[in-house]
């Protein structure tokens, strides 16, 4: 089976947004008292996700990776709108 250079590059260009933020856990505000808060994240979906029906899922995705990049180890979303598709929350390190 032959693969196109195209189909691959695309596939590797996509495999970020595969992986989830394992290490990345999310947590209701209350059960993070102990812990020091990092920073507000926030994100919306982006139009092809919308279509695809993935939309929420996608962006919470995205805050996951960027909590965990920076050395997070839990998140409590604090606001979500469907309808502008954005969530934001709050990450942690505890």
């Amino acid at each position: 089976m032959k693969v196109s250079t195209k189909l691959l590059l695309k596939v590797l260009l996509l495999l970020p947004s595969l992986v989830s933020a394992g290490g990345v856990e999310v947590a209701k505000l209350d059960n993070l008292q102990g812990c020091k808060y990092m920073m507000d994240f926030s994100s919306s979906s982006t139009i092809s996700s919308i279509v695809s029906g993935h939309d929420m899922h996608s962006a919470k995705k995205q805050i996951k990776r960027m909590a965990e990049s920076m050395g997070a180890t839990h998140v409590a979303w604090t606001s979500q709108t469907r309808a502008g598709n954005q969530i934001t929350g709050k990450v942690y390190d505890c």
